[in-house]
């Protein structure tokens, strides 16, 4: 038969838990300080960033640490990010209002992307920074793009 754990153990199991839940409030407490991106604009990214064959979560682009799109380098602002640079790219930048994120520039730029513009993209209704530049992206553009009504630089 096993041998029940010791009081020390069962201590121990306790703090972990508590503290892990302790972690979680304190994530939930700046997220709603930050703001969240809405889900609508992270399926929407993940889906055009799937299509090109792109992660939103990998290591590599360092604007994401937390698997929340609008996070890290993506509102910081003491960041340098330039929406002609291939730094952060490909990369996203958030207005956050305390409440909610919105992504408001996006670059994937000289990243040999082939293929079409998804429809997805359109949906992304703040954008006014888009940068698609030295990719091969093919076919029609399509009328939605006037969903994107903010746009100031394309």
């Amino acid at each position: 038969m096993g041998r029940s754990p010791t009081p020390s153990v069962l201590c121990a199991l306790a703090f972990y838990f508590v503290f892990l839940l302790a972690l979680d409030r304190l994530v939930q407490i700046v997220r709603a300080q930050i703001g969240a991106t809405p889900p609508s604009e992270v399926s929407a990214l993940n889906s055009v960033f799937n299509q090109w064959g792109l992660s939103l979560s990998s290591t590599n682009y360092q604007w994401n640490i937390s698997g929340e799109p609008c996070s890290g380098a993506a509102i910081d602002t003491s960041v340098l990010w330039d929406i002609y640079s291939t730094d952060y790219n490909p990369g996203i930048r958030c207005d956050c209002n305390g409440t909610v994120c919105h992504i408001t520039q996006l670059k994937v730029i000289v990243l040999d992307v082939f293929g079409g513009i998804p429809e997805e993209l359109w949906s992304l209704t703040s954008l006014t920074n888009l940068n698609l530049g030295q990719n091969y992206l093919t076919g029609p553009l399509s009328s939605s793009i006037a969903n994107l009504t903010r746009m100031q630089w394309l």
